[in-house]
């Protein structure tokens, strides 16, 4: 059946089981640590040190492994309950509205950090100048960011967690523990020890780091449940009769209003995306044409075409905001037993491994199999070779839900389809252009660094086109949702 634009519909919910899916986190976390030391293990003992490139892949201690980039998105979570914190704040007035506007760019410079190492960038140079003025002190990373961290909770948020709920207040104070005892390493040098002892004492760091994380985000999220607000998200600042039932829920609590402007959303994703691309060209040419190879690490950091990058990192985000959108609208086909629910629900997961590939590369896993398979045939444009099994699973999928497609209105339909062809020119079409070019000419030059470029800029335009897409649908089908905590 065609999707009918329904008038005056009750409030939807978004049904979010606090506590059970803390445990899940927590649970997948520590598996994640045990197969990290299972491949690390297996490395040591068996010198099997890549698996199909799954060992590094899962390798708890590497930036652009499975376990960090959940991190991020981990991260992400938080920073986007902290907005929604922050508003509320700001529309009560409350006296501490400023530190609570503070603290999403707090998470997002954790997410950062994690999935760059941008913190290096800022703290290595005052080490090292701190080295210089006291040479009797042993100064380390460590301590500099204890310190700087203290300073900064004593001066501006102090005040903020003292006056939190005490329940609150253990939660975060839990979660800092776990978190410092993490980075800390347990208080143990990691240099005395080697073999097995070593690889244990580096994932339980580790996995005490994303332990730390998953309790920092429940700590928040429990806020904004006891504090017994409802929080309405309005699409395009609809205004929708609810229905009774709808009703006497919203008028047990204090509710507050968010609305997301689709367009509004677009613009500024656009304007970041262009910014982190333009920022990315500038240290392009600024390697290739003035040889600066490192400017302190931002050349590095800032290259769209490498994944431990804060472009790549937008491009995660990017993705796994599609992803949570799909969620959200998977959610509500559910409650209405749309026949096409499972679609959804499909297109949802599908985004969140979009979202790993982007940051941890899981794609390329595929080039090595297909390049024993093929040899001399991947070549040229297949130099890439995981584009072969890519552009034939995503045929497949295309396939699939074909029907689903048709389904949809015409708007919601060719947005799709434009976005989704904008986004694969990029993701497979450039990467082939390029794969036939550094056949010959090599990676590291000036014309393959702008075709990665403009590849990564295809795939951010469609993402974003994509998220739109979501959001109009939204705004036209489902203008009112709330979150409700169980």
């Amino acid at each position: 059946m065609k999707y009918k634009a329904q008038k005056h519909e009750p409030l939807f919910f978004i049904p979010i089981h606090l506590r059970r899916s803390a445990f899940f986190l927590w649970l997948f976390s520590l598996i994640l640590a045990l197969i990290s030391l299972l491949g690390q293990s297996l490395k040591l003992w068996t010198h099997f040190d890549n698996a199909f490139g799954l060992v590094p892949l899962f390798n708890i201690s590497a930036r652009q492994s499975v376990q960090s980039i959940i991190s991020v998105l981990l991260l992400f979570n938080l920073m986007f309950f902290l907005i929604v914190m922050s508003r509320i704040k700001d529309t009560e007035m409350d006296r501490f509205r400023r530190q609570w506007a503070s603290l999403p760019f707090f998470a997002l410079y954790l997410a950062l950090h994690k999935g760059t190492g941008v913190h290096n960038l800022i703290i290595d140079p005052l080490v090292d100048q701190l080295v210089i003025l006291f040479p009797q002190i042993h100064i380390t990373r460590f301590y500099v960011t204890v310190t700087l961290s203290a300073i900064i909770f004593l001066g501006f948020f102090s005040r903020l967690y003292f006056s939190l709920p005490k329940r609150t207040k253990r939660l975060l104070l839990a979660a800092g523990f776990l978190f410092i005892a993490g980075l800390r390493k347990l208080g143990i040098d990691l240099k005395m020890l080697d073999g097995i002892n070593f690889l244990i004492a580096e994932t339980i760091s580790r996995w005490l780091e994303m332990s730390g994380t998953v309790l920092l985000l429940y700590a928040f999220v429990d806020y904004l449940r006891i504090s017994q607000i409802t929080v309405i998200f309005r699409v395009d600042g609809a205004t929708q009769k609810h229905s009774t039932d709808s009703g006497d829920k919203l008028k047990s609590k204090a509710a507050q209003d968010i609305t997301l402007l689709p367009r509004r959303v677009v613009k500024i994703l656009t304007s970041i995306s262009l910014s982190l691309w333009l920022v990315s060209l500038a240290a392009q040419f600024l390697r290739y044409s003035a040889g600066h190879e490192n400017a302190l690490g931002l050349i590095p950091i800032m290259d769209v075409g490498r994944e431990s990058s804060i472009p790549t990192m937008f491009s995660v985000q990017l993705l796994y905001l599609a992803a949570t959108v799909l969620g959200c609208i998977s959610v509500f086909k559910h409650e209405a037993k749309d026949s096409f629910r499972r679609e959804w629900t499909l297109l949802s997961f599908g985004f969140l491994f979009m979202s790993l590939d982007e940051g941890s590369s899981i794609h390329e896993l595929l080039t090595m199999p297909v390049w024993n398979r093929l040899g001399a045939g991947a070549s040229g444009f297949f130099r890439f070779a995981w584009v072969i099994p890519a552009g034939a699973l995503v045929a497949l999928i295309g396939l699939l839900l074909l029907k689903f497609l048709i389904t949809l209105d015409k708007r919601t339909r060719n947005l799709f389809v434009l976005s989704g062809l904008i986004f694969l020119s990029g993701s497979i079409g450039m990467e082939m252009i390029g794969g036939n070019y550094a056949l010959t000419q090599g990676l590291w030059n000036l014309p393959y660094s702008l075709l990665a470029a403009a590849e990564e800029l295809l795939e951010m335009a469609g993402a974003t086109l994509f998220v739109y897409a979501l959001l109009d649908f939204l705004r036209r089908y489902y203008p009112e949702f709330s979150l409700k905590f169980e």
